[in-house]
């Protein structure tokens, strides 16, 4: 992996069902980490999730309903539930599912770990892009064709979570060998110079194809200003558009000194405003998508994938469009001012002809020299 997501070690697990070294805040992890969480990873303290999340495990396949299920027979969000409850309601369904349809040879799960390259992850950065949410939807696709791949009349159940204490952004994963219907679900490679008489499936071989073709289709959308300008341009016409972008956080603002005392560089205060500005577009782009029906973006897939199309435009009511175009809206306004935001935070921060300094740094030189702003 020179360029890219890729398929870095698998092993199968046969001792008793460990969920905690997919938790990157564990105690074991803690106790075997030599570096600090995000230390090696260029830009992470601006693209990163809050600290609160560190440690988060993320459920797909038929896990997701079950682990999301209350008592009361109501659902919550897996996303929205406490770090320890998600840790607890999994490993009980996953063990629950194991004892109704047995372990195959003993075996409890399969890991692997899925890593990106850190040339990659600095790319993403560069651009705006926040390499975590492009590592999540690899990790999912990839799972998606995995299932259609060998499993497609059935369902799988899987957990994984991100972590960020070593020189690439990796995942690690869980993998439950038993199907939702009960059917064995195999992860391994073909011995090399065997011939398989059982029909063997080389499932690791399919999962390092796909991410390798992945990589060549993203490798083609960086390949000069044009493609990048139109990649971006796809990426905020998704209706999530604005988990693939992050805002550069802001660096303590640089004081100039008048004959009245101090005010702040007012270039800055012009960020500072934007920024606010684009934080409030954020939180009332959430705020509309919340307020939508759970279904409305599936039903509307599917009325543009062709896939039940009386019944998809059925349950399209009115409200929910005006709801849709909202989204929208807001949409363009949030990333027509990020364009500006970041232009303006390459201006004011660019170092300038003397001394290789940013405006804020050679405003505080001055400033201990003695110097008049």
């Amino acid at each position: 992996m020179k360029n890219g997501i890729g398929l870095m070690k698998k092993s199968t697990w046969t001792s008793a069902l460990d969920l905690d070294y997919l938790d990157e805040t564990s105690a074991v992890k803690n106790q075997k980490r030599q570096v600090e969480i995000g230390k090696k990873l260029k830009q992470f303290n601006d693209y990163a999730t809050k600290e609160a999340e560190f440690g988060r495990l993320y459920i797909g396949g038929f896990f997701n309903q079950i682990v999301s299920e209350n008592l009361d027979g109501s659902h919550t969000s897996t996303s929205k539930l406490d770090k320890e409850v998600l840790k607890m309601r999994t490993h009980r369904a996953w063990l629950t599912h194991l004892e109704a349809h047995g372990t195959p040879r003993g075996i409890l799960q399969h890991r692997f770990v899925v890593s990106m390259s850190k040339k990659q992850h600095d790319q993403l950065v560069a651009h705006g892009l926040n390499p975590e949410t492009f590592l999540h939807d690899q990790i999912r696709k990839s799972m998606t064709k995995f299932r259609e791949q060998f499993h497609r009349d059935d369902s799988i159940g899987y957990a994984y979570g991100i972590h960020h204490d070593t020189g690439n952004l990796h995942a690690h994963i869980a993998l439950c060998p038993r199907t939702k219907k009960g059917k064995y679900v195999g992860f391994s490679a073909q011995l090399k110079g065997k011939k398989s008489a059982s029909g063997h499936k080389n499932q690791m071989k399919f999962m390092k194809d796909f991410f390798r073709r992945e990589n060549q289709r993203m490798t083609e959308n960086f390949v000069d200003a044009g493609a990048v300008e139109k990649y971006l341009h796809q990426l905020q016409q998704k209706p999530n558009a604005e988990h693939y972008f992050f805002m550069r956080k802001q660096q303590p603002p640089p004081l100039t000194l008048t004959q009245n005392g101090y005010f702040i560089n007012p270039q800055y205060q012009e960020l500072v405003t934007m920024h606010s500005k684009l934080k409030s577009l954020n939180a009332d782009i959430q705020q509309v998508r919340r307020e939508m029906p759970g279904g409305f973006f599936r039903a509307f897939a599917a009325s543009l994938l062709g896939i039940r199309k009386r019944t998809a435009r059925r349950s399209l009511r009115q409200d929910q469009w005006g709801s849709y175009r909202e989204i929208k809206r807001l949409q363009k306004d949030f990333f027509q001012l990020r364009k500006q935001y970041l232009r303006a935070h390459s201006r004011y921060y660019r170092p300038k002809a003397y001394g290789n300094q940013t405006t804020g740094n050679r405003n505080r030189v001055r400033r201990r020299e003695g110097h008049q702003l």
